[in-house]
């Protein structure tokens, strides 16, 4: 019996030790986990079913930064265990017949890439998730800056509640590789945040040239009046991103100058005005204030009054060149009296802008008086223009342009040497004529200069000695040509009357009347025409001169003083372009 159990206890021991090797043979040993789920004796189809259902417990919870939280399970993932073979060459590790040491050791295997996740998945479950409907997805804001009180702040930044999907795909990613099962997003930086912060140096540097400029306080003064631009308005002017995406101070403004300007670190203010506004600006000034062009009342030497509508004196303001000036004003922070650009200025603003010295030339009366502060100081007779030939004095106001002596003035088929002159319109101006031995009457009809105004030598060197550059010369009245033509005619009308009433003896004194009288006896019929003596011509003759010489005196006797004053409009139209004499 001994002998018995002697050979069949080890043979049955054999035998269930070869049987249990066996039945381990392609199953994890005993006391095994694959990466913490229990798979002892489990084939690997086995295991990684256990695995699976473990995973698919499994978690990820989002705490957002309000403290709300979002859970991602593993069937909103798409999670899923390892590939079978991966397990099976863990399960195979093992020698089967080594099964009794697995009673005494635990075995515990890390499989990479547990759980198995497909990015792509992931990112359409994070889409999915509330955090991201608009009333819950709110955008950051960028820092910006504007206007308050008196000076540019920084308005700092938001920044909102607005996930980024990949990044928070990324964080999921990241909490299941290293088998975390929260996610804190601000921590982990999944929001979107301002692309400009409060601190930004750009930002800075623009707010610091900003206040820069709305600092600056212009002052423009026009006579008694004042016109002030200052951070008021120029706030308006500024241009620069909003979180609207429009200007801070200025609601429909532009985008973006102001911070390309900073960054530049060139603080031009043209880079951060709106032009157009800065122009209009210079454009309403010049509207009110400027004088050039336009219509004056004009008190003569006799008290009458008149109105100007011709000439070029005035205040004429350099629009582009003072928008340039007043931008780099402001940009120098400036502050004071501020003066524009002029083309042209003139004595004074208000009324009248020619102010109290001036020259004064009537055309009518052929004379020119000459006003200091006021008070007339010289006057004189003058020939002008030459009307009958269409070279009459332009009428209108003019500045002096400057004033030269022993000039030479060149025309067309003349050169005069002069002792004073003194332009005032193109080449005409004021100067001697010592040539003539007469000025004043009606020479300038038919024996006139070619335009200027000739006036005797110690005159003109009288006046040359009191006016400046810049002072207004007014001038008005005199013929137009056609007037001018229709004197001549008149006074050829009245030559030949006077001669026949010479040949008929007959004299105005004996008369009693002077010619205008006599002229208008005869269209009366109150007188008789002049009859020739009877020995310097036939009877028939004498009858046929008279009604001739009557016809013409009834078509021509227009007396002088009814002819019709020039006007400045046709005036300016006889203007010459060449130094008139």
């Amino acid at each position: 019996m001994k002998k018995f159990f002697a050979i069949f206890v080890p043979i049955a021991i054999a035998v269930i030790y070869i049987g249990i090797s066996v039945l381990f043979m392609n199953r994890f040993p005993m006391r095994t986990t694959l990466n913490g789920v229990d798979v002892s004796g489990k084939k690997s189809a086995d295991a990684q079913a256990a695995l699976l259902k473990d995973i698919m417990k499994q978690s990820v919870t989002l705490i957002g930064k309000d403290g709300t939280e979002t859970v991602l399970t593993a069937e909103d993932m798409k999670l899923s265990a390892p590939r079978g073979e991966l397990i099976d060459e863990l399960a195979h590790r093992k020698n089967g017949f080594a099964w009794p040491v697995s009673l005494f050791k635990k075995t515990e295997y890390e499989l990479d890439g547990v759980p198995v996740f497909r990015q792509e998945e992931i990112l359409k479950a994070v889409e999915a998730l509330p955090i991201f409907d608009a009333e819950n997805a709110v955008p950051p804001t960028d820092a910006y800056y504007e206007f308050r009180d008196d000076r540019y702040v920084i308005v700092p930044e938001t920044d909102g509640s607005l996930p980024v999907a990949e990044k928070v795909t990324e964080a999921v990613m990241k909490a299941l590789i290293e088998d975390r099962r929260e996610v804190d997003l601000g921590l982990a930086q999944c929001y979107e945040t301002a692309a400009v912060t409060a601190d930004d140096p750009d930002l800075n540097m623009t707010v610091t040239f900003l206040n820069n400029f709305a600092s600056a306080r212009l002052e423009f003064h026009f006579g008694d009046k004042t016109e002030v631009l200052d951070g008021d308005t120029i706030k308006t002017w500024i241009m620069s991103d909003t979180p609207e995406g429009g200007t801070a101070g200025n609601e429909e403004g532009g985008e973006g100058a102001a911070a390309d300007s900073a960054a530049s670190g060139s603080p031009d203010a043209g880079d951060y005005f709106d032009e157009v506004q800065l122009r209009s600006f210079v454009a309403d000034l010049s509207k009110k204030y400027d004088t050039y062009g336009r219509h004056r009342s004009f008190t003569k030497h006799d008290g009458s009054t008149m109105t100007i509508t011709a000439g070029t004196y005035g205040w004429w303001m350099d629009q582009n060149s003072t928008a340039q000036a007043i931008k780099e004003a402001v940009s120098q922070g400036y502050q004071g009296d501020f003066e524009p650009v002029y083309f042209q200025k003139a004595a004074s603003y208000g009324t009248p802008d020619y102010g109290n010295s001036y020259v004064e030339v009537d055309l009518d009366q052929q004379h020119v008086y000459v006003y200091q502060n006021g008070s007339l100081v010289t006057d004189t007779d003058c020939v002008s223009g030459k009307a009958i030939t269409g070279n009459g004095t332009p009428g209108g106001i003019y500045a002096l342009t400057y004033k030269e002596k022993d000039a030479t003035l060149v025309g067309e088929g003349y050169t005069s040497p002069v002792g004073y002159w003194m332009p005032f319109n193109g080449n005409v101006g004021l100067h001697d004529a010592s040539w003539r031995n007469e000025f004043g009457g009606k020479i300038y009809v038919e024996s006139g200069s070619h335009g200027c105004v000739n006036l005797p030598v110690a005159a003109a060197g009288a006046i040359f000695n009191t006016i400046e550059k810049g002072e207004a010369v007014i001038v008005y009245g005199g013929m137009t040509q056609g007037q001018a033509q229709e004197y001549k005619t008149q006074r050829e009308a009245d030559e030949a009357l006077l001669k026949q009433l010479e040949e008929a003896g007959v004299s105005l004194e004996s008369l009693g009347m002077t010619l205008e009288e006599y002229k208008a006896g005869l269209l009366a019929g109150t007188v008789q025409p002049p009859q020739p003596a009877a020995e310097t011509a036939p009877a028939q003759d004498q009858g046929a001169g008279s009604e001739a010489i009557f016809q013409g005196a009834r078509q021509e006797s227009i007396p002088i003083s009814s002819i019709p004053q020039v006007t400045e409009e046709n005036a300016a139209q006889n203007a010459e372009s060449s130094p008139q004499q």
